[in-house]
């Protein structure tokens, strides 16, 4: 499930980069990719960033520049669909990897560097379908929200994430979940999907709703997601941590970066597209060797309640 696309007007009162942001971004009947990184040095590792349905790259920027900090590069995809044609999974995932693989010959980033994969709502099912396509070792995955069903494409894609045993953080809210992420093909069917043995984080937002995960949910131009009690900054910076502390846990370059003079506290973020992330800083502790991921998460003082289930 999903919402319509971006005004751009309310990014352009945000300033000139959401603007530019926008406009890269602008929702076509093809796939749409989005860069926002730096290409300050060369990614530890590359990152697939999948959209829910209909819903443009440029919400999903204040992830993207957090990546861009880990030093995984970035590429946000949405993949195209229109409500009279949506794009098949099969199809969409193909074509992210391969704006992802396009994005690696351009830098010279080789076949060896992983992959992490990133995805909200009708996204998180398109990641799973990309894990098991993917030419390149998926380091960890952070699903956001995902939903599994869809009125135009029926099918699962639980066998597939179960194939690929890669790390996995899922994060779902308790709000509204008969609107957009129903139950039996919500965040709970990702995570009992998940292969045993397979490295896995679960974290429930009790009060908060679908599209609250995104940058800038009031832009939307439909959104029929209800929203819960908690703010959706305090959402987005749940989910922002906790796929930092998962991606430094799981992806051992990360961790080695940050270990570095400049990781022991990562400079505010870039404040382009809205400054959504100006200021955050990982978590004391996040970077040592073996950290636990969920005692971590537990530590951190967010603005609302997260239940972190490691089992």
């Amino acid at each position: 499930m999903g919402a319509l696309s971006l005004p751009e007007r309310r990014l352009a009162a945000q300033g000139a980069a959401a603007w530019l942001c926008a406009r890269a971004a602008a929702p076509v009947a093809r796939a749409a990719a989005a860069s926002f990184a730096s290409p300050a040095s060369a990614p530890v590792a590359l990152a697939l960033v999948m959209t829910g349905f209909l819903i443009p790259p440029a919400q999903y920027a204040s992830y993207a520049r957090l990546l861009d900090e880990l030093g995984v590069r970035p590429v946000v995809i949405a993949d195209g669909s229109t409500l009279r044609e949506p794009v098949s999974l099969e199809l969409g995932a193909d074509r992210a990897l391969a704006a992802v693989e396009r994005e690696a010959a351009r830098l010279g980033v080789p076949s060896s560097t992983p992959l992490v994969l990133v995805g909200h709502s009708r996204g998180g099912k398109g990641c799973a379908i990309a894990a098991s396509r993917s030419a390149r070792a998926v380091g960890a995955m952070v699903l956001l929200d995902p939903v599994d069903a869809t009125p135009f494409e029926p099918g699962s894609a639980l066998p597939a994430l179960r194939a690929t045993r890669a790390p996995a953080l899922v994060l779902g809210s308790g709000v509204g979940s008969s609107d957009c992420a129903p139950p039996g093909a919500n965040f709970a069917a990702f995570y009992a999907a998940l292969a045993p043995g397979t490295p896995r984080l679960l974290g429930v937002l009790a009060r908060a709703g679908h599209t609250q995960f995104l940058d800038d949910r009031p832009g939307l131009f439909l959104d029929v997601c209800s929203a819960g009690a908690d703010s959706d900054r305090a959402v987005g910076d749940v989910a922002r941590t906790a796929m930092a502390v998962w991606c430094t846990r799981h992806v051992p370059d990360v961790a080695e970066r940050l270990r570095a003079p400049r990781g022991a506290g990562l400079p505010a973020q870039n404040e382009d597209c809205g400054g959504v992330v100006a200021g955050w800083r990982l978590p004391a502790g996040a970077v040592a060797a073996g950290a636990e991921v969920a005692s971590t998460l537990q530590a951190v003082r967010f603005g609302t309640s997260v239940d972190w289930r490691a089992s």
